[in-house]
């Protein structure tokens, strides 16, 4: 057990399909809320990875109600490597854990980032629980620090341009001497 570090119920989800590995980004502690999906901000996390990592599918927890998800990869300089839309066809009123496959390999203080536009009659939610800036271990490779982006709905998000991911330290509760930074319901299929 040493050589793979803490195994959880988490490690191996199974799918419709067949059990996977997985990597379990979500805080595991704390009450489980929604946010509307505000279409000026991108969410997620930033990684501090030993060693790069590839995955060939996230999942989230949400109510896309027929809107469409971006997931961004920036590198370290914040800069836009990858990109991919999913074409939600969920019009459900409740939260469910959505798979959206990606393959992508990502290195040390990469961010990845959720992104969604809401459509003329439905807004989107997103599953969440309260954190903060700190950075969290994953496990003994991965550590994560939520993260959120300032993104223009009215331009294109294109490959190599540079996106506005801002500093813990702004984003801020109504309660000015508590922080709070939204930490995904999301997972990583290894």
């Amino acid at each position: 057990m040493e050589t793979f570090g803490d195994v959880s119920i988490d490690t191996f989800l199974n799918d419709i399909n067949h059990i996977r590995p997985s990597t379990k980004l979500s805080q595991i502690f704390g009450e489980e809320k929604s946010q509307e999906f505000d279409e000026i901000y991108a969410y997620g996390y930033r990684f501090d990875l030993k060693t790069s990592i590839e995955f060939n599918a996230v999942r989230i927890k949400a109510k896309l109600a027929d809107c469409n998800v971006t997931i961004l990869i920036l590198d370290h300089n914040d800069i836009l490597r990858e990109k991919k839309l999913f074409i939600s066809s969920n019009n459900t009123t409740t939260m469910d854990w959505i798979t959206i496959s990606m393959k992508c390999q990502i290195e040390h203080n990469y961010c990845l980032l959720l992104w969604t536009k809401s459509n003329e009659k439905h807004i989107p939610m997103i599953a969440y629980k309260d954190s903060d800036h700190n950075l969290r271990q994953i496990n003994e490779q991965i550590s994560i620090r939520s993260k959120r982006a300032e993104i223009n709905p009215s331009k294109d998000l294109n490959l190599n341009s540079k996106i506005n991911v801002l500093y813990d330290a702004l984003y801020t509760t109504d309660d000015q001497s508590e922080k709070a930074i939204p930490a995904l319901e999301m997972i990583l299929y290894i």
